[in-house]
């Protein structure tokens, strides 16, 4: 009998653990969103990147909007849309955010055409 509600008390103790490592990765996540779209922003500030929009105006990184949200625990992933005339790229980046300290760790890029 006792075997059994030590098994259900480490049980118990895990799962209050899991989740306040969850709560945390969310809070840390979303406190870290500005930031990771900051940092977006100024990357593509750093590329001096340009394109031409559909009518054929110029689109520099200024008029590009980066928009991000808290995925997991965290995880942050941050989206870009560069029109190509017709068509678009897309860029999608993904950051490891602990409480200040944010890492890019996934860059995925891909074409609509």
């Amino acid at each position: 009998m006792r075997s059994k509600a030590r098994v259900g008390r480490y049980f118990l103790g895990f799962v209050v653990v899991l989740l306040l490592i969850s709560t945390l990765g969310w809070v840390s996540a979303s406190a870290g969103l500005a930031k990771c779209i900051s940092a977006t922003e100024s990357e593509l500030g750093a590329s001096g990147l340009t394109s031409r929009n559909f009518d054929g105006d110029l689109i520099t990184y200024k008029d590009i909007e980066v928009t991000g949200e808290v995925i997991y625990p965290f995880i942050v992933i941050t989206r870009y849309r560069v029109p190509q005339g017709l068509h678009a790229d897309f860029h999608n980046k993904k950051y490891f955010v602990l409480f200040g300290y944010i890492k890019e760790y996934d860059y995925i890029s891909y074409s609509l055409s």
